[in-house]
């Protein structure tokens, strides 16, 4: 991502990603450049708790949880 734009990922974003490190297995920047929004992946728990202990020096952050549904669509019979 950081050859097709320099600034895809932005100074708030390399500070999180450090104060995420261990509770996230992946990360991925999103938008157009410029600091948008980023996805972690990992343990829904772990990231939970590590983001509240670093919350306050993040105020404009979100954490936002989803969970992935993996059976799909289901046709009733």
């Amino acid at each position: 991502q950081k050859s097709l734009h320099s600034t895809i990922e932005t100074n708030t974003m390399r500070h999180l990603q450090k104060a995420m490190a261990g509770s996230c297995l992946g990360w991925r920047a999103l938008g157009a450049a410029g600091g948008g929004c980023v996805m972690c992946y990992g343990n829904k728990e772990q990231m939970i708790a590590q983001y509240q202990k670093i919350q306050q020096d993040f105020p404009n952050t979100q954490l936002i949880p989803v969970e992935f549904d993996y059976k799909g669509i289901k046709m009733a019979a």
